[in-house]
């Protein structure tokens, strides 16, 4: 996994915890929560690319012209 990605996943999931805590307390932070919402949006991207990338490479490997 290439380190800027682990990274961001990291700190989602600190997000995610903060969340978490504040829900607990009775809390809700709007601002956390759409942060929260466009990095899953920008990972989900990200995977996307990935994942296209992957079977390009795919079939570029198994001489695979579909």
């Amino acid at each position: 996994m290439p380190p800027d990605l682990l990274e961001e996943v990291f700190e989602l999931n600190m997000q995610l915890e903060e969340l978490r805590m504040q829900k607990k307390m009775g809390d809700d932070d709007p601002t956390l929560i759409e942060e929260i919402g466009q990095q899953k949006l920008e990972l989900e991207t990200k995977q996307e690319a990935l994942l296209r990338e992957l079977q390009n490479r795919w079939k570029m490997w198994t001489n695979d012209p579909a």
